[in-house]
């Protein structure tokens, strides 16, 4: 997997004449600003390391599903085409599929980026109010989710920096939130036991 959380100065100890560059966190339901320094980039915004390896994640994620996705629309549209090219067929078919990001990895890091234990204080109250006995499909952690990815996908494509920081705050809104929302979902909706 390409490494796109790109470290300040190759890894090494920020240069002593450098100012120390603060983490861009800051979404009141991530927990308010980050104190931590930044050690690197991703979509050209600072992250310290627990920050920038969640957000890296995200990225990778979105990426992967990218390609796939026009992997994908690239056969379908040739299968269709009259006279289609044999060739590339048989390139595509051999092309690996990019491995996506480890769900679980990607879970753990933003547990360890938005520890949901520190910030259930933050929980939506929509979420709160949501009654899943009579809205079964369609629950807050769905909307979290659908929230966090449309965040990430609207990153990958934006080129202004202002932009990136708008929506990086939404991205850790919508991240706080779905694990937050993970946690109520379980919580309420657990079988009763017999």
């Amino acid at each position: 997997m390409t490494e796109v959380f790109t470290r300040y100065g190759g890894g090494g100890p920020r240069p002593a004449y450098r100012e120390p560059i603060a983490c861009v966190v800051a979404h009141p339901d991530a927990g308010g600003r980050c104190e931590r320094e930044a050690v690197g980039e991703v979509w050209r915004l600072p992250f310290c390391e627990v920050h920038g390896r969640e957000a890296e994640l995200a990225y990778m994620d979105e990426i992967n599903d990218a390609v796939r996705a026009e992997l994908d629309a690239l056969g379908d549209a040739e299968n269709q085409k009259p006279g289609s090219n044999e060739a590339l067929l048989e390139a595509l078919a051999r092309t690996p599929t990019p491995p996506g990001v480890d769900r679980v990895i990607h879970l753990a890091a933003m547990e360890e980026a938005y520890p949901p234990d520190e910030l259930e204080g933050n929980t939506d109250p929509d979420m709160l109010r949501f009654d899943y006995e009579t809205h079964g499909r369609d629950t807050p952690y769905d909307w979290w989710c659908e929230a966090r990815i449309m965040a990430v996908r609207f990153m990958c494509e934006a080129q202004s920096v202002p932009i990136l920081k708008d929506l990086e705050l939404v991205r850790e809104r919508a991240t706080v939130q779905e694990l937050l929302a993970s946690r109520d979902m379980d919580r309420r909706c657990k079988p009763a036991r017999v």
